[in-house]
């Protein structure tokens, strides 16, 4: 059963990854695809803007040559391009071009470096992008392309005259690596949170790995102990039986003594067999009606002796009625609220009782196990049940235990489709709540 949990959890980790990694991809692709898109966009819609912002007789009046360096609309074309390219850190550079001649060339080259584009000097690199922005008159997106100057992202957009013909296009470029910063930066948010959250995973997992091989090489041990104790205490059991077969000549006194040591041993024995067989699924459970108040009836006369050593009294109260039926398997449930019953004995203050009650609830029977002992820290709660923990109170008070028995216990409930945990609003000791299926 433990491998077959064991397994499950293995699956389910798998299945998380891959379900992690699936939608991370598509996310991503996605995302990908969006941020181009935008890159496209936003491009398209600078160039357009700054070629209706360019005064197209300005571009008529230029001889396309070195002699517009001088003039005043080369200037302050020039000008204005370069202060498009500032408020536009992505964009490299902008340029406008002409054709004469079956050639390209430039009108205009924002770069202010030595190594700018004169007027007509002729392009030969021109893509066929830029070819059909003057024949279609169509602002064009171009991917990657490489030139002289770099490899860019381009974008193009038509000027054109009062007739609508195109007498120039604009081009604005950005530099690859820009480009490819922008899409990685925001497709690749998904991929570096699920790498976040399965590293997460992964130390999460390592944990439990962790302390189920600490719980189960303390079962082990627990096994191994238990197997020793438990013939030894079979013989003892079968011994008692026999005497209590044959009274004659024991004494009363003596012969109701036996009869507690007989029923002490005999519960010793079943709660080893419990520890070796650990805690049953719900198919492995007896399913009969179970009496609760015998069985809380056994479990005081049982802790009797228990009792008085430390100065406690068992109370069942009222609400625990002979009418009063579970559906559940007698044997398991015994083990388990005798070992809750047991703590509250063992951890109460001396002359305190031990209340044993009972509520209806729509769904469950609800049994409260309270004392008036040490406590359980808010922190603690839910670790009492995980196996392999004693909190630092029950150390400190010297009373014996291994930090196993609320973890069967809790097996025992969660295989009567039921759950135990610790009451957050009792503030005098410990209230432990079991509940169980109507």
């Amino acid at each position: 059963m433990v491998q077959k949990a064991k397994n499950r959890r293995d699956i389910a980790t798998i299945i998380i990854t891959v379900l992690v990694v699936i939608g991370t991809t598509i996310t991503t692709i996605f995302l990908y695809r969006n941020a181009s898109a935008d890159i496209e966009r936003n491009t398209l819609a600078l160039v357009e803007t700054i070629a209706r912002a360019v005064d197209r007789q300005s571009i008529l009046d230029l001889a396309g040559s070195e002699s517009d360096l001088e003039t005043q609309n080369y200037l302050t074309l020039k000008s204005l391009l370069q202060d498009f390219v500032d408020i536009n850190p992505k964009v490299e550079f902008i340029y406008i071009m002409g054709i004469r001649d079956g050639n390209m060339f430039f009108f205009i080259d924002s770069d202010p470096s030595e190594d700018q584009a004169l007027p007509g000097e002729v392009y030969a690199e021109a893509s066929a992008a830029m070819w059909r922005t003057f024949s279609t008159g169509e602002s064009q997106f171009e991917g990657v392309t490489a030139d002289e100057w770099g490899t860019w992202i381009s974008a193009y957009a038509p000027i054109t005259n009062d007739a609508g013909h195109v007498i120039a296009i604009l081009g604005a470029d950005i530099a690859e690596s820009t480009y490819t910063y922008e899409v990685l930066s925001g497709a690749l948010q998904p991929v570096f949170i699920s790498i976040i959250f399965l590293i997460i995973l992964f130390f999460i997992r390592h944990a439990q790995m962790r302390e189920r091989r600490s719980l189960e090489d303390k079962r082990e041990l627990l096994s191994v102990a238990s197997h020793e104790i438990r013939s030894p205490l079979v013989s003892i059991k079968w011994v008692l039986e026999d005497m209590l077969k044959h009274p004659d000549g024991i004494p009363e006194t003596d012969v109701r003594l036996l009869t507690a040591v007989h029923k002490n041993a005999a519960k010793i024995v079943d709660n080893i067999n419990n520890i070796l067989n650990e805690s049953p699924d719900w198919d492995q459970v007896a399913h009969e009606d179970v009496a609760i108040l015998p069985l809380f009836q056994d479990i005081a006369a049982t802790l009797d002796i228990v009792s008085i050593e430390h100065k406690a009294k068992i109370i069942i109260d009222p609400s625990i009625t002979p009418e009063l039926v579970v559906r559940g398997d007698r044997q398991n449930l015994l083990h388990a609220f005798y070992n809750v019953v047991n703590n509250a004995i063992k951890y109460t203050k001396p002359d305190t009782d031990v209340t044993i009650s009972y509520v209806r609830t729509a769904e469950y029977h609800q049994f409260h196990i309270a004392d008036h002992g040490i406590g359980i820290k808010p922190e603690d709660r839910d670790k009492v049940f995980a196996g392999n923990y004693r909190t630092a109170e029950a150390i400190a008070s010297g009373q014996p235990g291994t930090g196993l028995g609320l973890y069967f216990v809790k097996k025992i409930i969660a295989a009567h489709h039921g759950k135990i945990y610790v009451d957050p609003t009792y503030g005098d000791g410990t209230n432990f709540i079991i509940e169980l299926p109507i």
